[in-house]
């Protein structure tokens, strides 16, 4: 009798240990994403539908998450599970959604990516140029610090809109008012910060990646001080740990001066390159060349970024505000797909253009399709 029992109690202790060792989950879920197509590209400003389809084998859902580029930004409890992501600013966003069984266990999908607006290829801060809303810029107000951010469609700090950050109160220290958004980092990249401000008497801030809880490492902290309107950067910061919980954090106290910021960029140079964009059907392919500069404002050397629906003869011209042009950059067919040129500040005389706002003109034309886009540029000497 006491051989059995110890026979049950090692049976028993043995399960215990499995069961911790090897847990056995009651759900079978699997999920994906079905909406949007990977490799969209979209207006910036949309609204985009994300749909995630879990698939039960057995057990039950309790909800999906979906994340935004590895944080979360939405959940959804019922069928159909999706997320109406609404204004949604430039950049490049990778989606996934999780769905959560009732044994707590989440499971996630393989991501989708898709480009919105103009995109500068590695640049991982969304919504850089404030066209549309804040988010998923937040301020932080700490200490006394009281601020608040709207987003000006007018402002020509740079190119469209800009964010103006009006201090009410510094509070008591310069990280009191903070333009905020999660930056998670990967150690062996390095990265390029770079961004536009205006400001009406010269001030000092504070660009730092930093974890956003307790104790607030520091990866990157540097002092700048904006003059007028002006570009900054790039500033190289080679990472050389891995944190999702990482924030680019714009620190802005110190004094009461208010500040306009665009062209927020953090450009990863470790990033592989993106070569498969679809064009969202709600838009019209044929009328579509998505393009942007960088840096710009710019001193020396800028790249301009195009992405062309298809094969093309390309033309690019610098012009004058007069519309004279004073440079010619390309003239040559290309293939669909992302291209750059870079241009020096000079004329076709290769002497050195003065300082001010010029435009570049893309002109591509195809059977039956002609295209033309104008930007404006900075270039300061």
């Amino acid at each position: 009798m006491r051989y059995m029992n110890n026979t049950l109690i090692s049976a028993s202790l043995l399960l215990t240990v499995a069961l911790s060792t090897f847990p056995l989950y009651a759900d079978d879920i699997q999920i994906s994403i079905s909406s949007p197509v990977n490799g969209s590209a979209f207006e910036t400003c949309a609204d985009i539908q994300v749909t995630a389809d879990p698939v039960i084998n057995s057990g039950s859902i309790q909800q999906v998450n979906f994340y935004r580029n590895g944080i979360p930004a939405a959940i959804d409890r019922r069928e159909p599970y999706d997320w109406n992501y609404r204004n949604v600013g430039n950049g490049y966003y990778e989606i996934t959604a999780g769905a959560v069984g009732s044994d707590d266990v989440e499971i996630i999908s393989d991501p989708v990516f898709f480009i919105v607006g103009p995109w500068i290829q590695g640049n991982r801060i969304l919504n850089s140029q404030f066209d549309c809303s804040l988010a998923p810029w937040t301020i932080g107000q700490y200490e006394g610090g009281a601020a608040t951010a709207t987003i000006d469609p007018e402002a020509e700090v740079a190119e469209g809109g800009a964010v103006y950050i009006e201090i009410n109160n510094p509070g008591d220290y310069f990280w009191s008012v903070q333009l905020m958004q999660d930056f998670p980092v990967l150690a062996g990249h390095t990265y390029e910060i770079s961004f536009v401000a205006e400001v009406p008497i010269d001030k000092e801030i504070t660009y730092a990646l930093q974890m956003d809880h307790d104790p607030f490492t520091s990866y990157l902290e540097e002092s700048v001080t904006l003059v007028g309107n002006n570009f900054y950067g790039p500033y190289t910061f080679e990472c050389t740990v891995d944190d999702p919980t990482v924030e680019l954090k714009l620190m802005i106290s110190g004094d009461d001066t208010p500040v306009y910021f665009d062209d927020v960029m953090i450009v990863d140079l470790n990033m592989e390159p993106v070569t498969s964009v679809e064009q969202d059907a709600g838009l019209s392919p044929e009328n579509q060349i998505l393009t942007n500069s960088y840096p710009n404002p710019f001193n020396g050397q800028t790249k301009i970024i195009y992405q062309l629906p298809r094969e093309s003869g390309v033309t690019i011209q610098i012009l004058n505000i007069q519309g004279k042009a004073v440079r010619h950059l390309l003239d040559e067919t290309q293939t669909a797909g992302y291209h750059f040129v870079h241009w020096n500040g000079k004329d076709d005389a290769g002497q050195p253009l003065a300082s001010g706002v010029y435009l570049y003109r893309i002109d591509a034309k195809a059977p039956h399709h002609q295209h033309r886009v104008t930007r404006r540029i900075h270039l300061i000497q």
